[in-house]
């Protein structure tokens, strides 16, 4: 069974901040958007301070995530994408650098073309001027039904209309479980075919 991973919706998750003055885009929310490297890292900045955070968690924005080195260190492993990991600068409240592992926004490389079977999943079609323009989730937490085929070979993925949807093979899962990364909300999918 795939796992959907929301980043949102625990206790733990961290406040904070772009800095100011950077080149970042303004549609950085965006899953397919990618900061120019020259922008990289990326500063950013806690409104409380904090000695940990989350292996995979709610970035500066809603659409962002961030990941730690060790599940950047997975997904390179398993998957034959070729992902986009942007490091981040954190710094504490006063200024000071944060001294935790090493963070990253991380932005999926490619995205499947026809994945969500949408009949069959927690989503429905949005259009826009009579064009297809994505997929909105009709719950809370959407249970995906995945073709098969389309996910063949890959650990991590998300449907090109559905982007945010970031959903591991069952075996990535669990290898984050003997890992001990959950930092996550984790929603069983499907797979037909």
């Amino acid at each position: 069974m795939p796992w959907y991973l929301s980043e949102l919706g625990r206790r733990d998750e961290p406040s904070w901040y772009f800095e100011d003055g950077q080149n970042l885009p303004r549609s950085m929310s965006n899953p397919k958007s990618v900061p120019e490297p020259s922008a990289w890292p990326v500063k950013v900045r806690l409104r409380k301070p904090r000695k940990t955070l989350p292996d995979y968690t709610v970035g500066p924005f809603t659409g962002i995530i961030v990941v730690s080195k060790t599940f950047k260190d997975l997904v390179e492993a398993w998957d034959p994408a070729n992902h986009v990991f942007v490091p981040l600068e954190i710094r504490q409240p006063n200024g000071t650098l944060w001294e935790g592992e090493d963070r990253f926004i991380f932005k999926l490389a490619e995205f499947i073309d026809g994945g969500i079977i949408v009949e069959k999943s927690d989503v429905a079609k949005d259009y826009l001027d009579g064009e297809l323009i994505g997929y909105g989730a009709t719950s809370q937490a959407p249970r995906l039904m995945w073709s098969a085929e389309s996910i063949k070979g890959r650990h991590i993925w998300a449907d090109k209309f559905f982007a945010k949807g970031r959903t591991v093979s069952d075996e990535f899962y669990e290898e984050l479980k003997k890992q001990k990364i959950g930092s996550f909300l984790a929603i069983e999918g499907r797979i037909e075919g």
